[in-house]
């Protein structure tokens, strides 16, 4: 059998006439997909990512498949670009000088280290490389498509926004509450202190997108699970 008939662009409709498919009296959901499969010559496993919908006397199948693999590449990249960055920071960071220094300034060199470093590399890399496998294969191992793109859409850029604003907002106050430290003599909660309400800003903020982030993401795979797709 071929592949599944899709259309030209994800979003699209593929409409078939109801009188077309050899279907029985009060036709269930599994008999409708299977019909439609035999009409478009596919097996009926093709159907994963598609939804088929019972329209009077028409069936839309709609093409699903497209965009939830579009975000899984978006996500890729993303949680590539984050190793990246922690990967470079690891290498520069394990400099002797650059080492003496995180270490002497005691919490604002702990800001630069562990706080940018691992959050880079956990959070905005494995993490998002999770999701993407998990929108790969939620699709194919329901039969369905992913609830909602607004969803999928939202958690990338709450993540993406919230782990970098997070990286650079660490890197930035860790650098320069460091080198008050050092240059005036003082301990890092004066530095700390010198540098509010920017310093609680640049821990609760970026928090709170990747926060939102992250629920955005549970809420799409709970409603993926437990309900019918939605736009």
């Amino acid at each position: 059998m071929s592949r599944l008939v899709t259309v030209s662009r994800p979003g699209e409709e593929h409409i078939i006439p109801l009188a077309s498919l050899d279907l029985p009296h009060g036709f269930s959901d599994r008999e409708l997909k299977d019909a439609v499969a035999v009409h478009l010559k596919a097996e009926p496993a093709s159907l994963a990512g598609h939804q088929v919908e019972h329209q009077g006397d028409r069936i839309v199948v709609h093409d699903r498949t497209g965009w939830s693999d579009a975000m899984v590449v978006r996500f890729l990249v993303w949680g590539v670009t984050f190793l990246f960055v922690g990967t470079i920071q690891g290498v520069v960071q394990v400099m002797p000088d650059i080492r003496r220094w995180i270490f002497s300034t005691g919490g604002a060199g702990h800001m630069i280290d562990p706080l940018a470093h691992a959050h880079v590399n956990l959070v905005g890399g494995v993490v998002m490389v999770v999701i993407a496998v998990c929108y790969y294969l939620l699709p194919r191992t329901l039969k369905r498509p992913v609830y909602s793109r607004r969803l999928a859409h939202l958690s990338l850029w709450g993540m993406a926004v919230g782990v970098s604003m997070w990286y650079l907002s660490m890197v930035t106050l860790g650098y320069l509450e460091g080198s008050m430290m050092l240059a005036q003599g003082i301990g890092f909660h004066e530095a700390k202190a010198a540098y509010q309400p920017w310093h609680a800003l640049g821990f609760v903020i970026p928090a709170t997108v990747m926060g939102i982030g992250h629920w955005l993401f549970i809420a799409n795979v709970y409603l993926t699970v437990a309900k019918r797709p939605r736009g």
